[in-house]
């Protein structure tokens, strides 16, 4: 058969084949391949970037990096970095290798798992503003962990027992090599509906908790900042009005009541406008993370959808919507890295690390050549050598009247310079 053939080209030949909603030629095959790759190593990188910031945090900014919404994003980005390993090892093994049936249902747990984790980022949050635990038996990272495991586990119970792929699967790409990663992408989902189906309900199930428990802790978060500003407003209202009040005109201020008004103006005006300052300027972190955790699940919206769609059987997954769906699915790791990066006490080592690596780049840049040396002649003529200071050495012009001779003879007070029989002055 000719590359080109499409999937429903083979339907129609061959009635007895497998029914397939995934109408892809061979080319646009090899174009998911790529970017499936393209996509898969970019999240490799940038969730090696992440793990060597997070050490950074670890080294230089402890308190920062032990936190618990920290913690769940570490650890759901190395797990992603293992998914996509996996992945990218697929697209090199067969259908009959030992390594595939693994990579079915690793593939297949280890993102539920990932994404059960972004999702307690919004429980956290909603247990610590809403609910104000501040107790807990031990670390919450040592709770949400081994509950997401679990989680994971579950969603993925009818494909570990089940699996209804037909045996002549084979006649849906007639030139195609059948590896790994085609059938747990494409052929499995086709097949076993029912246990994508159970799969995607738990993501949908993390995804309406995350949404309600970020939403409800970003409701709690504004109404404490709009009571915290309005307290500041009261503040800076009555150090104004403090402020008016001391500096009253007065015809009968003498001169230490003057100064004294002068010095409480000097004082009062600096503590009204911090105030003010710190109300408009103020970065509220609390809601950067909350509006953060809400991104998290979405990351696998693309898939729960597509499957969504294929329930009805006369539904055909167009090969833009499998494309996106590959990409996004692909793109996950770079997804979590700009999430780790929104966080607040990341961004702020961030800085900090750039204004070193920054003060060291110009640093380098300003030094300067070795002192340059040169030659000039006294009025005795004696040769005296100088050196030329750096730039960022101060540097004093020496005139000729101020250098004296080393073997020039110096006069103590009341002394004369001697004279020869001439009336020359001696040497």
């Amino acid at each position: 058969m000719m590359a080109a053939q499409t999937i429903h080209s083979v339907f129609e030949e061959d009635p007895s084949a497998p029914w397939v909603q995934f109408k892809f030629n061979t080319e646009e095959y090899q174009q998911l391949k790529l970017v499936c790759f393209i996509c898969g190593s970019l999240s490799i990188v940038a969730a090696v970037g992440v793990l060597t910031m997070y050490l950074h945090l670890l080294i230089y900014h402890p308190l920062d990096a032990n936190r618990v919404s920290l913690h769940c994003v570490i650890f759901s980005i190395v797990l992603s970095l293992v998914d996509h390993c996996l992945n990218l090892a697929a697209l090199n093994y067969g259908v009959r290798d030992t390594l595939c049936a693994s990579f079915r249902s690793a593939d297949a747990v280890i993102p539920l798992i990932s994404c059960c984790l972004l999702a307690m980022v919004g429980v956290h949050l909603l247990l610590v503003f809403n609910f104000h635990v501040r107790h807990w038996p031990c670390r919450p990272e040592y709770i949400y962990f081994p509950i997401s495991i679990v989680y994971g586990v579950i969603g993925n119970i009818p494909g570990f027992i089940s699996n209804e792929v037909p045996p002549n699967f084979r006649v849906i790409y007639a030139d195609v090599p059948h590896d790994c990663w085609y059938y747990s992408n494409f052929i499995d989902r086709i097949y076993n509906y029912t246990a994508w189906l159970y799969y995607y309900s738990f993501v949908f199930f993390i995804i309406v908790a995350s949404l309600f428990c970020s939403l409800a802790a970003m409701r709690r978060v504004y109404r404490d900042k709009f009571e915290n500003q309005s307290r500041l407003m009261k503040i800076a209202a009555r150090e104004k009005i403090d402020t008016h009040a001391t500096i009253v005109p007065d015809s009968d201020l003498t001169a230490t009541t003057a100064t004294t008004t002068t010095t409480n103006e000097r004082i009062s005006n600096p503590i009204q406008d911090t105030v003010m300052r710190t109300i408009k300027e103020n970065r509220d972190s609390f809601s950067t993370v909350v509006i953060r955790s809400l991104l998290y699940p979405l990351i696998y919206i693309w898939g729960f959808g597509l499957q969504i769609y294929l329930i009805d059987d006369t539904h055909f997954a167009s090969f833009g919507i499998a494309f996106v769906n590959v990409m996004m699915t692909r793109l996950e790791g770079v997804l979590i890295a700009v999430i780790f990066c929104m966080d607040p006490s990341v961004q702020r080592a961030q800085r900090k690390l750039w204004s070193r690596i920054w003060s060291f780049i110009s640093a380098r840049l300003s030094t300067k050549p070795p002192n340059a040396t040169t030659t000039s002649t006294t009025l005795t003529g004696r040769t005296i050598t100088r050196s030329r200071p750096s730039s960022s050495m101060p540097y004093t012009s020496t005139t000729a009247a101020t250098i004296v001779s080393p073997t020039s003879p110096t006069l103590e007070p009341n002394q004369s310079w001697p004279t020869n029989k001439t009336g020359e002055v001696s040497s």
